[in-house]
């Protein structure tokens, strides 16, 4: 990097092999920068940047000229884009050499002359509507080598003054709606201009007053509106919230459980064999089936409901078994008795047949 070497009319060469120039002026003075591409139109290096000194606004500040590739041999194509006050960026492709850039800042506002030979050329801005974009016809003089130069200005760019263009394609994508006019104030043509293109979308407008003599003049608007900005996401906001302390459960009362208090009888005698009847029967199958189930000082839920009354329904099948099983004995000693009475009968009535002829 050098800064502020070269006195007045001063020059710097620079030979092969550098891939990076970087070239600071001194602050605040009117510095020119000459930049002569030559015939085959290359630099000796693969960037070249250059601050000319100044900030950009009315006053002191640097300018830049690029000159060369006019011999024949011009460049493949240019691309220009405008990055803002006194700010931008060219980059030079040619058919032999790799594409090379030109960097620049800190230009006067009018500081930018590019002279050099290219078929074609593409001016790119970016920036905001207002005042929007004025092509109009530039100066011819020495600096101009004495030709014809068409101007493309902004007060949101360094106003760029080219000739030896073939074909000049202007690209205006604004970030919002923005008006391009084109008032060629000359008769002259531009020097080497065959073609002026503004590429514009269907959100800005165009005013062409005049056009250059000798070029053809076209107006390409994109089908599809050029999207509105959108504004950056605005930063989280973070809301911290008190931390509350867990509540904990109300304490439950303690159940107290008392143990169901059995009623326990005297067994009754036993009763004797001739006792046992069917009215004995008959009373102990009501005494069950009427029985109550045992008391607890706790509270009745469902399954001891259905406990005691599965209980109840165990007791009373339980009963009708019994008199089931003592009518099956009842009628069974009933038919004993009868058979042993008959039994009797005959024996009886044969005792007396015997005896009968016995006697006689």
């Amino acid at each position: 990097m050098f800064t502020g070497f070269a006195a007045p009319g001063g020059a710097l060469t620079v030979s092969e092999g550098i891939a990076r120039l970087v070239y600071k002026a001194p602050r605040g003075l009117d510095n020119v920068l000459r930049v002569d591409l030559g015939v085959g139109g290359w630099l000796p290096m693969q960037d070249l940047e250059y601050d000319g000194g100044g900030a950009g606004s009315a006053g002191a500040g640097g300018r830049a000229v690029l000159v060369g590739a006019t011999g024949g041999w011009p460049l493949a194509s240019e691309v220009h884009v405008a990055a803002g006050p006194g700010a931008g960026s060219i980059v030079f492709t040619s058919a032999v050499t790799a594409p090379q850039k030109f960097t620049y800042r800190g230009l006067a506002p009018d500081g930018l002359l590019d002279l050099v030979g290219a078929t074609d050329y593409r001016f790119d801005y970016q920036g905001a509507a207002d005042p929007g974009v004025a092509i109009s016809a530039g100066d011819v003089s020495g600096a101009t080598a004495d030709a014809q130069t068409l101007r493309i200005a902004s007060p949101a760019f360094v106003a760029t003054t080219i000739a030896n263009k073939a074909n000049v394609v202007i690209h205006t994508n604004g970030t919002t709606d923005l008006a391009t006019t084109v008032d060629y104030a000359s008769h002259d043509p531009v020097a080497g201009l065959a073609s002026l293109t503004i590429v514009t979308s269907p959100n800005d407008s165009v005013d062409a007053a005049a056009t250059p003599p000798g070029a053809v003049f076209t107006v390409l608007t994109p089908a599809i509106p050029r999207p509105a900005p959108v504004p950056p996401p605005a930063e989280p906001t973070t809301v911290v919230q008190p931390v509350q302390p867990p509540i904990a459960p109300p304490a439950a009362d303690p159940v107290v459980v008392t143990p169901p208090v059995a009623t326990v009888e005297e067994a009754s005698p036993a009763p004797n064999a001739q006792d046992v009847g069917a009215d004995f029967v008959a009373r102990f199958g009501t005494a069950l089936r009427n029985s109550a189930p045992p008391r607890a000082s706790v509270a009745a839920s469902p399954f001891r409901s259905l406990r005691a009354a599965r209980t109840a329904q165990l007791q009373a099948l339980r009963a009708r078994r019994i008199e089931q099983r003592h009518a099956m004995v009842s009628g069974a000693r009933n038919g004993r008795m009868r058979d042993l009475n008959q039994l009797g009968t005959h024996v009886n009535v044969r005792t007396a047949r015997r005896g009968v002829s016995n006697r006689g």
